[in-house]
């Protein structure tokens, strides 16, 4: 990876201290990740999550550990099954407001604008 010549960051306005190896690539043809793109995939992510930690501790929790191995009758697996996926849901939501507290705030570079 190369940091892009004088002449491409000043045409791009990238200043040299702006530039990390890990978006040297990006720098050297002009693509940045924008925040609302790693925003999108946080917030899908976690939707995805929040959707799928209740399915799965039902099926999981209820069918195969509280009625078959724990032998519950199918009134309280179905209770505790409640309790699980709302445990669950409150461990997905903890995850995301400890990833939003951990986010880096990413404030745009203004663009120069041609003074006359």
């Amino acid at each position: 990876m190369t940091i892009p010549s004088e002449s491409v960051r000043e045409r791009k306005g990238i200043r040299a201290e702006d530039v990390t190896k890990s978006d040297t690539t990006a720098a050297t043809i002009g693509v940045t990740a924008s925040p609302y793109v790693t925003g999108a995939k946080t917030l899908i992510f976690y939707t995805f999550l929040l959707i799928a930690v209740p399915v799965i501790a039902y099926y999981v929790g209820k069918g195969y550990v509280l009625e078959d191995l724990l032998g519950y009758s199918k009134q309280q697996s179905f209770i505790y099954w409640a309790i699980l996926s709302v445990i669950g849901i409150h461990g997905v939501l903890g995850l995301m407001i400890v990833k939003a507290f951990r986010e880096e705030v990413v404030i745009p570079a203004r663009v120069p604008t041609k003074q006359d």
